[in-house]
């Protein structure tokens, strides 16, 4: 059984996903990647995802969405991210600069970012906590992300979505706790 979205069909080589072959990224993210490429649902290009392909709204500037910003032929050096789990569980990745910290997590399957809507900015299920020594580097949430932590559990002052935090040199080294679960 073939799967379609609205819109027009992709280009080139690309097909339309198979039932079968959903919940590659997370088992629920089957809405949102139903109808895809196959390419975006086996974690290829994520960064190339663009939000009109998984909303057609986007959070700004707020370190967002999943444009990589990373032009052919730039450069592309490695950070180091730390994600401390609920029970004190640490995972350490690295990550290209350019890339979101939610696309880091996903590409190195850290427990507890379930990352449901693939970095659209609409779901809060990439829910972090910034280190207090982090906060200004990582930037301050636009209002749409705001709007979406209200869907989190345990919001605190430095609570962020992941999805919305890009990957630079100047984060080399962050650390982000999980909360207890994601909603």
């Amino acid at each position: 059984m073939t799967i379609k979205a609205e819109g027009p069909r992709p280009k080139g080589g690309e097909k339309w996903l198979d039932a079968g072959q959903r919940g590659v990224i997370s088992p629920s993210a089957n809405k949102v990647l139903a109808g895809f490429p196959e390419r975006v649902a086996q974690g290829e290009g994520l960064e190339k995802a663009s939000r009109r392909q998984l909303c057609k709204r986007g959070c700004g500037q707020g370190g967002g969405g999943n444009s990589s910003g990373i032009k052919d032929g730039d450069k592309k050096t490695m950070a180091k991210i730390t994600f401390i789990e609920h029970d004190g569980t640490k995972h350490t990745v690295e990550a290209e600069n350019g890339m979101t910290v939610m696309e880091a997590a996903v590409k190195n399957s850290v427990p507890g970012i379930d990352a449901d809507c693939g970095g659209a900015c609409a779901c809060a299920t990439c829910h972090v906590y910034v280190g207090k020594d982090w906060l200004d580097k990582t930037g301050t949430a636009e209002q749409m992300e705001e709007d979406m932590l209200d869907f989190a559990f345990d919001v605190r002052d430095n609570s962020r979505l992941s999805c919305q935090i890009k990957v630079t040199d100047e984060i080399d080294g962050l650390v982000v706790d999980l909360p207890e679960k994601q909603f």
